[in-house]
């Protein structure tokens, strides 16, 4: 992910801030960190829904390159960032049960970055795909709160 950031913010010239949530110790802990263009948020511990819907509503990208089994087709992190109206970038494999425009579709952190990138520099493109996330998505979620939530991040 930091690799994404750092890419990402080189060839844009834009700020970059990356916001990562993850629970891996006992203890609950928020780590932050600028470096030129880029700020890193590590929340290690758990967020509460309204905290966790704030971050997506915040965020442009809701990067998904995990690799292994998801527990369901697809993830309810990607559900969740799609209906706040965050651009997901997730991998072909993940996608069995869902159909993702291909400018969203990166198998590595490179292609991740040149999807981000293409979409950041065309708005117009950007709002195409938003339009097929909506026919991809639109049975999950309420139409015009999708409509909303994705014009937020336009």
């Amino acid at each position: 992910l930091l690799t994404i950031a750092k890419n990402v913010a080189l060839r844009t010239g834009k700020r970059v801030k990356l916001t990562i949530v993850s629970k891996l110790s006992s203890k609950e802990r928020v780590f932050r960190c600028n470096s030129g263009n880029i700020v890193v948020n590590f929340i290690d511990g758990r967020i509460g829904d309204s905290e966790k819907c704030e971050l997506y509503r915040e965020s442009h990208f809701f990067i998904y390159l995990a690799k292994g089994n998801v527990a369901m087709n697809p993830p309810v992190t990607l559900l969740e960032a799609v209906y706040h109206g965050t651009i997901p970038i997730a991998p072909s494999w993940v996608l069995r049960d869902i159909e993702l425009p291909s400018e969203l579709i990166a198998n590595d952190e490179f292609e991740a970055i040149d999807k981000i990138v293409n979409l950041w520099n065309n708005q117009e493109r950007l709002a195409y795909v938003a339009a097929r996330l909506k026919k991809s998505f639109g049975r999950f979620y309420d139409v015009h709160r999708f409509d909303e939530a994705i014009r937020r991040t336009l």
